[in-house]
């Protein structure tokens, strides 16, 4: 069978729920005549998912009993994993990774209510082999915001203002909404996540800077001519936004490159030495006084 996972995360306490969270967990507060949880599987079902499974928490032994009864555990494929009341997100979701069955899976929240083509985004994100799709609306709130930059994603960050992100990042900076639903590589949870305090916080940065090298935006070479005294050229940053950058040195002189302003954070040039930094920092270089001259190549990745 060519299962399609999806992970739910049924284990949240609903404090924002107030009186009506305290008596039942999220995923059964009702809307009309069924609660939460049996929206998201059936429209999951719609979109050709065919395998759930939920990490409960919280009075999680209601969710256990309402699926029961109604049959849900045999129809619908559904593991059902106990993983602690007060236990974080990343924690929930390392110990149910082995129950994942596919290459690719969903990852949203008990109580998200959607009703859009999860299957095209789902099948996109497979021709187009991402490594991690967020699904999400452009941004007007401080709450879980994507930083994207020329259709890429260059930053996810939580409980933080949206325009100071903005106006740190001018040019051509878009930020969206995280919706809680995200379509993850499943090799991705090989790496260490396990005492993330926060999955978001953590994984996705983390995430997003091992694997988010997708394009090289430039690469340049510079040649600086030696002088009888070293001349620093004057501070800079690359882009605004920030991007994984390296300098790649030629020859071997004492020409140097500075990141930030501190003496402590300067790197000599050394053949074959390449030197990897964020390029949105403030750095500047020097020429040489020892040699005919310093050759180096700078490269800006996205």
């Amino acid at each position: 069978m060519n299962y399609k996972t999806a992970v739910i995360l049924c284990g949240g306490t609903g404090t924002r729920l107030g009186l009506l969270g305290k008596k039942i967990p999220k995923s059964l507060v009702k809307i009309h005549e069924y609660p939460i949880i049996w929206y998201i599987i059936n429209v999951l079902k719609k979109n050709s998912f065919n395998h759930f499974i939920l990490p409960i928490g919280y009075k999680g032994k209601m969710i256990q009993k309402y699926l029961k009864k109604n049959k849900y555990l045999k129809k619908n494929n559904i593991d059902i994993v106990p993983t602690g009341t007060n236990t974080l997100i990343a924690k929930r979701i390392f110990l149910i990774r082995k129950k994942i069955r596919s290459q690719n899976f969903l990852l949203l929240n008990g109580d998200a209510i959607f009703d859009f083509n999860l299957k095209k985004i789902f099948d996109n994100h497979i021709k187009k082999n991402f490594d991690i799709t967020f699904i999400g609306c452009e941004a007007q709130l401080n709450y879980g915001i994507i930083g994207k930059i020329n259709n890429k994603i260059v930053s996810f960050e939580r409980d933080i203002d949206f325009n100071s992100i903005k106006t740190k990042n001018k040019k051509g900076f878009t930020g969206f909404i995280n919706s809680g639903i995200s379509i993850i590589k499943s090799k991705l949870l090989k790496y260490k996540f396990k005492n993330f305090n926060n999955f978001e916080k953590e994984f996705y940065p983390k995430i997003i800077k091992v694997c988010g090298i997708r394009s090289l935006i430039r690469i340049k070479c510079n040649l600086y001519h030696a002088t009888e005294n070293l001349v620093e050229h004057p501070p800079h940053e690359d882009y605004s936004y920030p991007h994984l950058g390296a300098v790649f040195s030629l020859n071997t002189c004492n020409g140097f490159t500075r990141f930030g302003d501190s003496e402590s954070e300067i790197v000599h040039s050394k053949e074959n030495r390449m030197v990897f930094f964020d390029p949105s920092i403030t750095h500047n270089s020097s020429n040489t006084t020892d040699t005919q001259s310093r050759i180096n190549i700078n490269f800006n990745f996205l």
